[in-house]
């Protein structure tokens, strides 16, 4: 057997979310206003990267999945796929 070295870099483009749930002084309506707003900045900002490096999104979305105005934001058209809904 030859001596070669196997090695890969995994490259890969992480990004952090926190969907803002909750103010004092804001409606339900509100919340979820600010939340579809920030997954289409989001949508647009990971498109600006135009990377093909895989991207994962991870976060805290306060957000049902599949349900929700945001989620759907953000996986429409296949833009980010969720992995849960994917596995089963």
């Amino acid at each position: 057997m030859s001596s070669l070295l196997f090695g890969f870099i995994l490259l890969l483009v992480l990004v952090g979310l926190y969907l803002w749930a909750r103010r004092r002084a804001s409606s339900i309506r509100e919340q979820a206003a600010a939340r579809e707003q920030a997954a289409k900045l989001v949508r647009e900002r990971v498109a600006a990267l135009d990377t093909k490096l895989p991207l994962i999104l991870t976060g805290d979305f306060n957000a049902a999945g599949g349900t929700n105005a945001a989620y759907k934001i953000l996986t429409a058209g296949g833009f980010f796929a969720d992995t849960w809904m994917t596995a089963r």
